[in-house]
């Protein structure tokens, strides 16, 4: 004997009739009895919360009408009413719903927008030198007041280039004595060292009485500037003029002023640099010695050409004969030049 089969326990038939019935239904059946049993052949239509998702998968997208069963025809169609918002009945209860405020963190502040600079127009001549001049004045009146000091030197004097001034070349090692009076000469030197032989440039020694103690004022002057900013003089510095031979015509003139009465910086100074020049004077500076040979030793007149290798073959080839050689020797043996 077999045992029957038993209907399987799901499917709408089994929820309670109070979780089938749809909120409308309520109101339309409030004044008619509610079977306690529903029908088998009756399809309630269940409310969308409640539906598993199997089963809203299989429900038609449409609404379905119940099939007719005798003496009972329902028609159920399924209603989808949004709940109604909840009712705020003051301030209190809307605290509840509201999302809690946040107070804004503050941005900084983004720069306004400039607009762009204007390219300055470059200042013209006549502003650059007006404005040269007031640098200038405003020098001249920081030495007035301070004195001399250390910066006056850079002030008063063209800085040497860079590399140092060129080099002055003499003729002869004794030519700064030259067209000099015997007696001056001979004073010269008895006076001991230190001291130094000064050309002063655009110079011809003419009229002696009148631009002798002016130059000599203004060597005086240039060279005390160059000591006491380096804090080395404090005694008067003293400079001896050039003096024309008597017996000489007046046609060459001796350029060679003696300066004396130094300290041996101040010496080594002046020389290191050898040129200086300010607004008042310009002069090079030869240590006084007649004992070494000039770095020119020879000119070559009436000889032209922009060949390089042509003047410097013709140099060697000179140098390098026999003749030359031994006139050298010759020269350096009967000189007084102290061997090193």
């Amino acid at each position: 004997m077999t045992a029957p089969s038993q209907k399987p326990m799901f499917g709408l038939q089994f929820f309670p009739p109070d979780i089938l019935l749809d909120e409308g239904e309520y109101i339309a059946q409030e004044g008619s009895p509610t079977p306690l049993t529903p029908s088998p052949n009756t399809r309630t239509a269940l409310p969308p919360v409640l539906l598993m998702a199997s089963e809203a998968d299989r429900m038609p997208s449409t609404a379905q009408t119940a099939p007719h069963s005798a003496g009972t025809d329902v028609e159920v169609t399924p209603k989808r009413t949004p709940p109604p918002p909840p009712t705020v009945s003051d301030d209190k209860e809307m605290l509840d719903f509201f999302p809690p405020c946040f107070t804004p963190t503050p941005t900084p502040a983004s720069p306004p927008n400039l607009p762009p600079p204007n390219n300055p127009s470059p200042p013209s001549e006549e502003e650059m030198l007006h404005a040269h001049l007031v640098v200038v004045e405003t020098n001249r009146s920081i030495i007035k007041t301070t004195g001399t000091n250390s910066m006056s030197t850079s002030l008063q004097f063209m800085p040497a280039p860079q590399g140092g001034f060129p080099h002055i070349h003499l003729a002869h090692a004794a030519q700064l004595f030259d067209f000099q009076a015997g007696k001056v000469i001979t004073a010269w030197l008895k006076v001991p060292h230190p001291k130094i032989l000064i050309r002063v440039f655009n110079h011809d020694s003419k009229d002696p009485a009148v631009k002798g103690p002016i130059l000599v004022e203004h060597l005086c002057k240039a060279i005390s500037t160059i000591a006491q900013s380096n804090h080395q003089e404090d005694h008067e510095i003293k400079v001896s003029p050039p003096c024309l031979e008597t017996t000489r015509e007046r046609t060459d003139y001796p350029l060679s002023f003696l300066a004396y009465n130094i300290s041996e910086e101040t010496k080594n100074i002046i020389l290191n640099q050898h040129i200086w020049s300010s607004m008042e004077i310009t002069f090079v500076a030869h240590p006084f010695q007649v004992n070494s040979l000039p770095l020119l030793l020879f000119c070559l007149h009436g000889f032209s050409t922009t060949d390089m290798n042509t003047v410097r073959t013709a140099i060697n080839d000179i140098w390098t004969e026999d003749v030359t050689q031994w006139d050298i020797m010759d020269i350096l043996s009967e000189s007084e030049i102290p061997e090193e």
